[in-house]
């Protein structure tokens, strides 16, 4: 199945040169003319049209103002070349055309572009940008990628082994079909994740008879059976509550529940068809992303809720309340701070209630485009 392949990174990365040299050698690519405000010049590519108004440009379906000018892509010209059954490829280095891409080409195969700063600097010397501008350029895109989209990430080391890698992992990755999805949903004690997990899972259980419910608590305790192969502050780690934990040692928790996360889903994912719902206290988000699982959509979802709310809820359990209510300012600081570095790397926050099921549901329903 044909679909549109997204290359960002970096400025000067190599983002450009790679899409027109597969457009250049691949029959079956075809590299997306981006329109501009901004005047051609002699360098600019046949993929490139500047001198663009203001008001030609509002033609664009997707438009970002850059050093006082304006770039855009259609979408109709992606959609002609899908319908030619042929793969359109777009260059983007900006995280809302990224998004907005992928909210319209939900299939689509997202590569990022590693490289070293220096070489990035002295290309975009050669291009004659001002020492200002490849300031801004560079503190804007040079931080390491963190976005769960992302199906491959490939460093560039500015010789032919770059393309020969990149043209080898696009081939692959142009192959790949997710008919099937990983759902990963975190949240603080008390918040309603295995509510919502399950919510989800009856949604799904007819359509999708091979879906797979997991409580990673249940992981974690599996690993504590296993003493022998846990440093003895590991194994302190494991035998703790994550609510009395501090946040670093949490998150070393996760760290050694996430690898055992990954191999139980490889074990399940073998099966054709199969699906599965994570869902814990001790699942950090962060540790996961699509290149993890390469035949699935992921999706990471954070359990939210009014602080008030969650007091109540925590108060209305039986057990070890009292316990609990002692390190509630604890258990808020915690959820603040997990919210945050979920928030950070890309993840999807909804309000725990009882439309939240109904909406992960959506969600799979548009990415995967499975669900009748």
């Amino acid at each position: 199945m044909n679909k549109l392949i997204i290359i960002s990174g970096p400025a000067a990365s190599g983002k450009s040169t790679l899409a027109r040299r597969l457009g250049a050698e691949e029959d079956c690519i075809e590299v997306i003319t981006q329109y501009s405000t901004r005047p051609s010049r002699e360098s600019d590519s046949f993929d490139f049209c500047g001198g663009q108004t203001k008001e030609q440009m509002l033609e664009c379906d997707l438009r970002v103002c850059k050093f006082n000018n304006i770039y855009g892509y259609k979408f109709v010209d992606i959609r002609r070349v899908l319908n030619n059954k042929k793969y359109p490829v777009v260059v983007t280095s900006d995280k809302e055309s990224m998004q907005a891409l992928l909210s319209e080409f939900s299939d689509a195969l997202f590569i990022y572009i590693q490289a070293d700063p220096s070489k990035m600097i002295e290309k975009m010397r050669e291009d004659n940008r001002s020492e200002e501008e490849i300031s801004i350029r560079l503190s804007a895109s040079c931080a390491s990628p963190k976005n769960a989209s992302y199906d491959y990430i490939i460093y560039n080391n500015y010789d032919e082994d770059f393309f020969v890698t990149a043209k080898k992992t696009i081939e692959d990755g142009r192959l790949i079909d997710r008919k099937t999805f990983v759902v990963l949903i975190q949240g603080a004690v008390n918040i309603g994740k295995s509510t919502v997990s399950q919510g989800l899972y009856n949604l799904l259980s007819n359509s999708h008879p091979l879906t797979k419910i997991i409580d990673v608590a249940d992981l974690r305790a599996a690993l504590r059976s296993i003493p022998s192969a846990f440093s003895e502050n590991d194994n302190k780690i494991l035998n703790s509550q994550t609510w009395q934990l501090t946040y670093n040692d949490f998150k070393r928790q996760c760290e050694i529940c996430a690898n055992f996360v990954r191999t139980v889903a490889q074990a399940t994912l073998k099966e054709d068809g199969a699906n599965i719902i994570f869902h814990a206290v001790p699942l950090d988000l962060t540790l996961f992303h699509q290149s993890d699982f390469p035949n699935q959509r992921l999706v990471r979802i954070f359990l939210d809720i009014d602080e008030k709310e969650h007091i109540r809820r925590i108060a209305d359990q039986d057990q070890i309340t009292e316990l609990k209510l002692k390190n509630i300012d604890r258990i808020l600081e915690m959820q603040r701070k997990i919210k945050q570095d979920t928030i950070d790397d890309g993840c999807i926050v909804l309000q725990s209630d009882v439309e939240a099921p109904q909406k992960i549901y959506k969600m799979i329903s548009d990415l995967v485009q499975i669900i009748q």
